[in-house]
């Protein structure tokens, strides 16, 4: 588009309104953003790569806000003001270059699963946010077998979590062997939430480690309040699918409001050194 073909008039209006499209599509990012916040703020183990990705999309919204903010300072004919095109145009080409930074790691941040043979995820490849997720997968089965046994009993018809119950036998073995940083609380409210949402227990297959101990096969929620005994799929795939579908929609709107970011930075050069007709 050559700046020269258009009035001063036509400029504002037509930056005025690509602001405007701009501003839509960032309420929806803040609203994904919102949406799928609890879900990849992993912040209950410091070890995963990308386990400030939430920071990442909440830091764009805010940053960008004031993109928005700018443009239609500079865009409203009435308030126009060099100092202000100045200012947008620093502002904007820095959001810009941020915004490229939180694409790429929304982009390979994104979750998959090579599914393999093994009924269980020893030898799964976890890809992207869900890198080495498996690694927490013997808390399931210990959880379980603890849960509604001699250590920790079930009320009758009560409904029943792991919260409840002494868990420091569960989760000391894998704190003290693998990782330190491992919050225990933060892990057991983060899976309370997945197994509400995806109404799923365990990582991939409901059984447990030996085929001899069939009566602790995971088939009850172990984080959440539910009596349930008839669960038949672990939390993996659908909690998978569902953050990959929220993680690649965000980026869209990230892509979306860079092209536009960058046809307004151009207009307000146009108008900083007056390139119009």
């Amino acid at each position: 588009m050559c700046t020269k073909n258009y009035s001063r008039e036509t400029l504002f209006l037509i930056g005025l309104t690509l602001n405007i499209i701009s501003s839509v599509i960032l309420v929806s990012s803040i609203i994904l953003c919102g949406i799928q916040y609890k879900y990849v703020n992993i912040n209950w183990i410091k070890t995963y790569l990308f386990h400030n990705l939430s920071s990442y999309e909440l830091s764009y919204c805010i940053i960008y806000i004031f993109v928005c903010i700018l443009g239609f300072i500079v865009f409203i004919k009435k308030l126009e003001c060099k100092i202000m095109q100045k200012i947008y145009i620093i502002y904007g080409i820095l959001s810009f270059i941020y915004s490229i930074i939180v694409c790429s790691i929304c982009f390979i941040s994104n979750p998959s699963i090579i599914k393999d043979n093994d009924e269980r995820c020893e030898s799964a490849k976890f890809k992207g946010i869900l890198k080495d997720f498996n690694i927490t997968e013997i808390i399931f089965y210990n959880v379980n077998k603890i849960l509604c046994s001699n250590i920790c009993p079930c009320p009758e018809g009560g409904k029943m979590n792991f919260q409840k119950c002494p868990y420091e036998e569960a989760l000391s073995d894998f704190i003290d062997q693998e990782y330190e940083s491992f919050d225990q609380n933060n892990f057991i409210s983060y899976w309370s939430e997945i197994e509400k949402k995806f109404h799923c227990v365990g990582l991939c297959k409901t059984f447990s480690f030996s085929s001899e101990d069939e009566d602790n096969n995971i088939n009850k929620f172990l984080f959440s309040d539910s009596n349930e005994k008839d669960i038949k799929y672990g939390c993996i795939y659908p909690f998978s699918n569902w953050m990959s579908k929220m993680i690649i929609s965000f980026n869209c709107l990230v892509i979306i409001n860079l092209i536009l970011l960058a046809f307004c930075l151009y207009l307000a050069f146009a108008l900083l050194f007056d390139k119009i007709y």
